[in-house]
């Protein structure tokens, strides 16, 4: 390391949508950054990225995940980085994994432990039911939840959601209204819950035994909001809460756009939680606020999500305060922005929601394009239009004319985790 410079390794399994952000703000406040992932992960294009290990691109998310455990001890000697940081659920899940397994070498538990927290508590992290449990027993408001059975729908009443273990966000999720829908969201649930299993024992990860794979939780009315936080060995170095005024899909969908807010209650669900489960790194608390005001934790994601840089706009600098608080330093920038936007429309979640919205001009809003990221904004360009092939003047209008990709530049790119050494 040098420096005043911290080293930060990103893993990214699944690509996540906006994830990329978190590693273009580590590097515009003086991290060195390196990217693991696929050959085409969206976060390698950020100029802010010096190396990429690329982990295999065949045979889908299982075929890589099987890949991140040589790599990332290649990486820690190679390279070796200060801090881990997953991007996506996935990479959350295996390096948790990792950091227990009996065959993962004492330096690399080590650089995992310092980067993620306490390990008596990563499998807690890692599922929606624990969690809950959790959350409960410190007397945080919770909706109620059973594990799927016959009776269970009839006793938590309808609406309610069906969840599945080892997913966040809205992947794995079902609202369902009656007896019918129950049934058949709990049967489907199930049987991708069985070959998840399966996977995880195939490529030598530990497979969860103990609880439930499905979940059922009382459906509560009221706005998707969420806190995300920045954590050093369990206590809260800083903070920002969003309340999601659009989600795509609707209803169990991620928010495209979002507006600041300030709930107590939320901020101090955070700091316990993050207390009681040793925390390092980031995490992000979703709640639903009920009209009442009142916060019902739903779940957590043991990861940062793709909205914390802004928090920088907002006067919290969440990763800014991560970075301070590692081996290195980097120097303090005021985060505070004058005229901060109410709302934000994300890039490109809002624009691939619908390329016409008007929220990505309104005058009350700001549409978040990393304008300084050529490469990123064009790979997304040409996603969106994939996804809206008649969209391409709404499109222009949102983001101009079509640039070319990132200046090219010396990059060093590690070895795939499975290559070898050439004869």
């Amino acid at each position: 390391m040098s420096l005043g410079q911290p080293r930060i390794l990103f893993l990214t399994l699944s690509d996540d949508v906006g994830s990329e952000r978190i590693v273009c703000e580590m590097g515009r406040l003086g991290a060195a950054c390196a990217v693991m992932g696929r050959a085409d992960a969206m976060a390698a294009r950020s100029l802010r990225v010096s190396h990429h290990h690329r982990l295999p691109s065949r045979g889908g998310l299982w075929a890589a995940a099987l890949g991140v455990g040589r790599g990332l001890a290649a990486t820690a000697s190679e390279w070796k980085p200060d801090a881990v940081v997953p991007l996506d659920d996935m990479a959350a899940g295996v390096l948790r994994d990792l950091a227990t397994a009996p065959r993962t070498g004492a330096g690399v538990r080590l650089l995992l432990e310092r980067s993620l927290g306490d390990p008596r508590h990563y499998r807690t992290a890692c599922s929606r039911a624990r969690l809950i449990e959790a959350a409960a027993a410190l007397g945080l408001r919770v909706p109620a939840q059973r594990p799927a059975g016959d009776a269970a729908g009839a006793a938590l009443g309808f609406p309610l959601m069906v969840k599945r273990e080892g997913t966040c966000g809205g992947t794995g999720v079902a609202l369902v209204r009656d007896d019918a829908e129950l049934a058949s969201a709990v049967r489907a649930a199930a049987r991708r819950a069985g070959v998840k299993r399966a996977l995880r024992r195939l490529v030598g990860f530990r497979p969860d035994r103990d609880g439930a794979a499905v979940t059922l939780q009382a459906h509560v009315a009221g706005t998707l909001a969420m806190r995300t936080v920045a954590c050093d060995r369990g206590r809260v170095l800083d903070g920002i809460s969003f309340a999601a005024e659009s989600l795509d899909p609707p209803v169990t969908g991620s928010s495209t756009v979002v507006r600041p807010i300030d709930h107590p209650e939320m901020a101090e669900a955070a700091v316990r939680l993050a207390a009681a489960l040793g925390l390092s790194g980031f995490a992000s608390f979703d709640f639903i606020v009920a009209p009442d005001g009142a916060a019902h934790l739903i779940e957590m994601n043991a990861r940062p999500i793709g909205s914390g840089h802004l928090g920088r706009r907002f006067g919290h600098d969440l990763y800014g305060a991560w970075l301070r608080a590692l081996p290195g330093s980097v120097e303090a920038v005021a985060p505070a922005v004058p005229d901060a936007p109410c709302r934000v429309a994300l890039f490109p979640k809002e624009l691939r929601r619908d390329p016409g919205s008007p929220l990505l001009a309104a005058p009350d809003a700001f549409h978040d394009v990393p304008w300084d990221e050529p490469a990123i904004v064009e790979g997304y360009r040409a996603s969106v239009l994939a996804r809206h092939p008649e969209a391409g003047p709404a499109i222009a209008k949102a983001l101009g004319p079509a640039r070319d990709g990132a200046p090219p530049r010396p990059r060093m790119r590690m070895r795939p985790a499975f290559a070898r050494p050439r004869s």
